[in-house]
């Protein structure tokens, strides 16, 4: 089943990643995932951020530890996913999942300005491009 989504069909792989829910229970089995929920609807969601041990195998990439964020249609615009992710960081930092000195790297769509915008604001750097993906790295602080 393809993500209906049309935004995030155009810049991210979640057609696939988040096909079925066993697809979903064995992509997150692996990974440190943050779902945020509204208080008042905790069963909608509003926000994914997960943090993962994948290499980019890049050889403009050195880190072996990447990340994904992802704000549901409702969510979007309303100046959430810096403080999502910053808090998103922090939980995995408390429960060890990722260390202080760290390289972290993600890759982002090039017409996803606001995923750009947001990765430089968290401290992200462009290292590499390639096929309409940039990819960004950043050391844990």
């Amino acid at each position: 089943m393809a993500h209906t989504d049309e935004a995030v069909q155009r810049v991210t792989h979640d057609e696939i990643r988040f096909a079925d829910v066993k697809t979903v229970r064995n992509w997150a089995s692996e990974r440190f995932l943050v779902v945020f929920s509204p208080r008042k609807q905790p069963q909608q969601l509003a926000a994914l951020v997960w943090f993962s041990h994948e290499s980019a195998a890049l050889t403009g990439v050195k880190a072996a530890m990447t990340m994904g964020v992802r704000v549901y249609p409702p969510f979007r615009g309303k100046g959430l996913s810096l403080a999502l992710t910053q808090q998103a960081v922090h939980r995995a930092l408390e429960k060890g999942f990722l260390k202080k000195g760290q390289q972290l790297w993600l890759r982002v769509h090039q017409d996803n300005a606001a995923g750009l915008a947001l990765y430089k604001k968290l401290g992200f750097s462009l290292v590499d491009q390639a096929e309409n993906q940039c990819f960004l790295e950043m050391k844990l602080r």
